[in-house]
């Protein structure tokens, strides 16, 4: 008797979304624990990571998805680095990805 596994794998197109949801949802987590920790500088580049996935295999959907993350990261510079002004400073200096 011959079984299918690919019933058991994940779709490459159910990869790839959880992928990409996965690495955004860490890149936030990471961005909140940085700044409650006063971290400002270094984990803004951790955003390259789900965007480039993003962008590659969802052109048009990798744009929005860019620029809603971006959003996201501005909320929470805004909410979290309120009292240290120069954050939010040194946040609309830098290139958002």
């Amino acid at each position: 008797m011959t079984q299918n596994y690919s019933d058991l794998l994940i779709s490459g197109e159910r990869a790839r979304l959880f992928i990409i949801g996965a690495a955004s949802l860490g890149v936030i987590l990471i961005t909140v624990y940085c700044l409650i920790h006063g971290i400002t500088i270094v984990f803004p580049h951790l955003y390259y990571i789900p965007v480039v996935p993003a962008a590659y295999c969802y052109r048009r959907f990798g744009v929005v998805f860019s620029a809603v993350l971006a959003g996201v990261y501005l909320i929470i510079i805004a909410a979290l680095a309120a009292p240290a002004a120069y954050a939010l400073d040194q946040t609309g200096q830098r290139p958002v990805p």
